[in-house]
């Protein structure tokens, strides 16, 4: 049937419960007709903690931003400053400390996938900018 000669000829409502008791004739309202239901996709829509329950593996990775924006790693006041005494974390690191900690209970291999973008690679096998690499080797 194509579309033109589709129109809407009724309505009807169908209890749930029908459905699931394998029902699959059904009356039209104000007609002298019968729907057939072939098939039904039933979908549960699940919190994040049904999805943990149920079995959901996660993996985590990170990605780290290189783009100039942020200024050198050296420089007290970058967001990238990286304390070589390794007594104060930057932002980034104190954000990613808190997310993984959490996320990594729910990790099945506890690996973490490390990745960067916006840097100007001059790798041996990788020249020139790079909005995505793998910083793992992997």
């Amino acid at each position: 049937m194509n579309q033109e000669e589709e129109k809407v000829v009724g309505t009807s409502i169908i209890e749930f419960q029908k459905l699931l008791q394998g029902s699959s004739y059904f009356k039209v309202e104000g007609m002298d007709a019968l729907i057939f239901m072939e098939s039904m996709v039933s979908a549960v829509k699940m919190n994040y903690f049904e999805y943990l329950i149920s079995g959901m593996c996660m993996n985590v990775s990170v990605a780290i931003d290189f783009t100039g924006s942020n200024r050198p790693v050296n420089d007290p006041s970058s967001l990238h400053y990286y304390d070589a005494s390794q007594k104060n974390q930057n932002q980034y690191q104190k954000a990613m400390e808190h997310l993984v900690s959490i996320i990594l209970e729910y990790d099945d291999d506890k690996k973490i996938g490390l990745n960067g973008f916006g840097a100007d690679l001059a790798f041996p096998n990788v020249k020139g900018f790079s909005n995505y690499f793998n910083l793992t080797g992997g």
